[in-house]
């Protein structure tokens, strides 16, 4: 299960924020995919956001987390 929320912070940048609710470990397959789904989404607001947050309940694979965070993700793991 995925839910996507978009916001603004005072600043007037734009927040992308993917809460990933999975019991399977997230791979790079995984990243491939978020990855599409931003581009849709900043397609679909018509905004290129600034700030992406992925806040996940399973376990994530440390090179995928790593390559997330190089492409200027915040990762979260564990937060329910």
């Amino acid at each position: 299960k995925i839910k996507i929320y978009t916001g603004t912070s005072i600043n007037k940048e734009f927040y992308a924020i993917f809460l990933i609710n999975a019991k399977s470990r997230f791979i790079k397959k995984s990243q491939v995919e978020l990855e599409n789904l931003v581009e849709t989404l900043s397609y679909y607001k018509n905004h290129n956001f600034k700030k992406k947050f992925l806040l996940i309940s399973s376990p994530i694979c440390s090179k995928t987390k790593k390559s997330l965070e190089n492409n200027k993700w915040r990762v979260e793991i564990d937060f329910m």
